[in-house]
């Protein structure tokens, strides 16, 4: 077995901009959504000095047919796109934002801080690629348990103050004590000030923040290589020259060259002539600055 690697979301980011909710810049649309990436992947990435021009998307996207056409040399060239991502983790992200809500709206009901604060939640469920279910009074009751801890300020260490503190030992993590009525699926609940300067992109208003850990996506080596493998044998024999797989970063964080040196390995015998992967965070004013593309494959 390969060893084990954690592909969590991004928790939080040192920037300029004071916290926020950051919106997503992905359409919903399908086709907008594909014409929107190949227009971003272009501004990044020429194939072979050259860049693509007039995109556009595909009258016909069905089996194997390219999902955007594009001119490269005043030629037209054919893109399939295709998302990296493990089935597990959008379900996830809905069911975390889902109960975030929920309890900020329970909360919100008892205090509301007056500087922006972050609750990371650790959860029965964490790192097993399973669902957390919460009942409506589990989560009035974790709502209390978070209000009276913030109106108490029982505060540990920000998340910065690790990089700024020469000694991190030092720093005070302060648990909030789990009721019993809880504990089998709550373990650990921490909350933190969010110092300005700092941005979260998880979800929050009115100065609360929530970090559910549960949908984090835990894998191996050998589950992104089959994942990935996946991907080339659907993909292969297609009508286009160029495939382009996209990903959204904080799903794949620190480990965008591991995956490209697997695409590189698995994609040496592939039908088309270009292969890129497209790395981006899905949020307004991350997404322009942490774009990245990778070439895997350019024909001679």
């Amino acid at each position: 077995m390969g060893k084990m690697t954690i592909h969590s979301k991004i928790n939080s980011m040192i920037g300029t901009a004071k916290p926020v909710y950051f919106n997503r810049v992905l359409p919903v649309d399908k086709k907008q959504k594909e014409l929107f990436i190949a227009k971003e992947f272009s501004e990044l990435q020429q194939i072979k000095g050259i860049p693509l021009i007039e995109i556009v998307n595909s009258d016909d996207d069905y089996a194997g047919k390219p999902d955007i056409f594009a001119k490269l040399d005043d030629k037209p060239i054919g893109i399939q796109l295709t998302e990296l991502k493990y089935e597990h983790r959008p379900k996830s992200n809905n069911v975390a934002l889902s109960i975030a809500e929920k309890l900020l709206d329970e909360i919100l009901k008892l205090s509301e801080p007056e500087f922006p604060v972050y609750v990371d939640i650790h959860s029965s469920k964490d790192y097993q690629n399973e669902i957390l279910t919460l009942k409506k009074k589990e989560i009035i009751r974790l709502a209390s348990l978070i209000s009276k801890a913030i109106i108490n300020r029982e505060f540990s260490s920000s998340i910065s103050d690790f990089f700024k503190n020469p000694r991190p030992s030092d720093l005070r993590i302060n648990p909030i004590n789990i009721p019993k009525e809880l504990n089998d699926k709550i373990k650990k609940i921490t909350i933190s000030k969010i110092p300005d300067g700092n941005s979260t992109l998880c979800p929050g208003r009115r100065n609360v923040f929530i970090n559910f850990r549960f949908d984090i996506v835990v894998t191996s080596d050998v589950s992104m290589e089959s994942l990935i493998a996946d991907i080339l044998q659907k993909k292969e024999k297609g009508e286009a020259s160029i495939l382009l797989v996209w990903a959204r970063d904080q799903d794949f964080w620190g480990e965008e060259e591991e995956i490209s040196e697997i695409f590189k390995r698995l994609s040496e015998k592939s039908s088309f002539d270009y292969i890129y992967i497209f790395f981006f965070i899905d949020a307004e004013k991350l997404f322009k600055p942490n774009r990245k593309v990778f070439m895997i494959k350019e024909k001679p």
